[in-house]
């Protein structure tokens, strides 16, 4: 987060540039129907700045595929075996910013697969756990991952497109982790194409630049909705002398705004079939993260990553917890 000169934390830095990207998406090189160059193509003329070929146990080369004003993040999703679950024999894994392949995947722990791409500067997400029939128990084997995927196009065929809820406890119970909105595209229809994304908020586009945005949780997830601006200030105290956190959101167009945390929160409402851009909240300063979630008109969101209280270092305040 960055702090003005007003005593308000912005979740994002203003001074800083915004590119779409698709993170999950599939080629000829495993079960996709297009080769990855007409896979960049379309991307690329859908107005998307980044892209991840992720294909399945295959390292997809793109190194040719990029330009100057289009970034290909080297990537595949790998699928180590799940010894726990009958329903989800495999976990899904995607893996960003890879240096090579990484080869005998049915032998190797899924915790073993983590710590061997994060040792390579990689970004590991557990990829459609709703799909995979996946619980908190399942999701406890991969230590490590960075982010779990809220919402997969692809999966929408069947109706097991959103995330958000195993997230919720993952964050609440494991680790609170960063979220991704994703095509999962094959190209086996248009319905997977530009649905799921994440704009990224980084210096510039190039693959140093993006990655440790992504690292940093510099992005949110969407599939419709912007996030324009999460600002957080410390209100004076009350006549009890308990200081709230005031969340000011500022969005596009919405139906409802929410700040969702361990407790309590939030939401917004548009009224008289009319949309708001803005909502706030008066948070406790004591709560471990909270998130916010944006919903449009036409049932799309956006959803910000956990945004932590206690990282911000308001003058005069020596300890929050």
């Amino acid at each position: 987060m960055v702090k003005d000169e007003d005593e308000q934390y912005h979740l994002f830095n203003k001074n800083k540039k915004w590119f779409k990207a698709n993170l999950h998406t599939h080629s000829t090189n495993s079960d996709g129907e297009l080769s990855p160059a007409e896979v960049a193509a379309r991307y690329r003329q859908a107005g998307y700045d980044v892209l991840a070929i992720t294909d399945h146990d295959f390292f997809t080369q793109t190194d040719d595929l990029g330009s100057d004003d289009f970034l290909l993040i080297p990537s595949a999703e790998y699928h180590p075996v799940n010894k726990t679950n009958p329903y989800g024999k495999n976990h899904h894994l995607v893996c960003l910013n890879l240096q090579e392949s990484i080869d005998n995947i049915a032998e190797i722990a899924p915790s073993q697969l983590i710590k061997e791409v994060n040792g390579q500067g990689g970004y590991v997400i557990a990829a459609h756990p709703y799909w995979l029939k996946q619980g908190l128990d399942d999701l406890l084997q991969l230590d490590g991952i960075k982010a779990i995927e809220v919402y997969n196009a692809t999966c929408e065929g069947a109706a097991r497109e959103f995330s958000d809820q195993l997230w919720d406890t993952y964050c609440t119970k494991i680790a609170p982790v960063a979220t991704l909105a994703v095509d999962d595209c094959h190209f086996h229809s248009e319905r997977e194409f530009a649905k799921g994304w994440v704009w990224i908020n980084a210096e510039k586009l190039d693959l140093g630049s993006i990655m440790k945005s992504i690292h940093e949780g510099n992005f949110y997830a969407s599939s419709g909705p912007e996030i324009h601006d999460v600002a957080c200030s410390l209100l004076p105290p009350n006549k009890i002398g308990w200081r709230g956190l005031e969340v000011k959101v500022s969005s596009s167009p919405a139906v409802a705004i929410a700040a969702i945390t361990l407790r309590g929160g939030g939401k917004v409402f548009a009224e008289n079939n009319e949309t708001i851009t803005f909502g706030s909240f008066i948070l406790s300063p004591e709560i471990p993260f909270f998130r916010i979630e944006i919903t449009d008109s036409a049932g799309e969101k956006a959803w910000s990553n956990p945004i932590f209280p206690n990282r911000m270092n308001f003058d005069g305040v020596d300890k929050w917890l």
